[in-house]
This record gives C-alpha cells, sequence and structure tokens, in this order.
C-alpha cells in the first residue's frame, strides 16, 4: 500500500514541476494524503519521500471544514484523500473512522 501512496505523490510532484498545478494544490494534495494515513497512525515524510509511522491522531472531519474554508484548494484535497482512503481499502486496512469521515469527506466538501 505504502509504494502505491508513494508512486501516486510522484506524479504529483512531476506535474507540479511540469507547471500542471500549483504549489498550493499539491499542498491541499499532500494534506488530503496525511490525513487520510492519520487513520492508520502513518504519514507521508516528504523529505525521505516515503510513508512512516506517526504519533498523529486521526483527523476530525471539522479541523478539515475549518482548514479548507481557507484554501481554494478543496478539490484537489479531496480527490487525495479519497484516493488515499480507496487504496488503503482495498489493502484491507480500512477502520471504521476512517469509512464514517470518507463518507463525510464525499457528501461535504
Amino acid at each position: 500500500m505504502e509504494q502505491v501512496i508513494e508512486l501516486f505523490i510522484e506524479k504529483q510532484r512531476q506535474r507540479l514541476a511540469d507547471g500542471k498545478i500549483r504549489q498550493e494544490e499539491y499542498e491541499a494534495f499532500l494534506d488530503g494524503i496525511n490525513d487520510a494515513l492519520s487513520f492508520l497512525g502513518l504519514h507521508y515524510v516528504n523529505g525521505s519521500e516515503t510513508v512512516e509511522k506517526d504519533d498523529r491522531k486521526p483527523v476530525a472531519f471539522n479541523e478539515i471544514e475549518e482548514k479548507y474554508k481557507k484554501f481554494h484548494e478543496v478539490a484537489m484535497y479531496k480527490n487525495s484523500f479519497l484516493r488515499v482512503s480507496d487504496i488503503i481499502k482495498h489493502s484491507g486496512q480500512m477502520t471504521d473512522s476512517l469509512k464514517k469521515i470518507t463518507a463525510t469527506v464525499k457528501e461535504e466538501l
């Protein structure tokens, strides 16, 4: 699963380098990935370009909503969050809390 997510990030990093997306969109994309990974106690480390263990607690929807009232990159965030959630689901690691917040993100953002 981690390798699939790392490849997904690499594609977006290349799109950023090619000027196809803006830095703000890329940052929103990474936020979505890390918020979804937080439900498994994981986090993407930009410096090493790897998914690693993390002590961060899972994000709550109100935190997502508050953060993205300030940004125009909601679509990029939503896309990456939902994609990583889907990858987690297909790897058999879906949690009830991630399933619940995924449904909320789909409906509310």
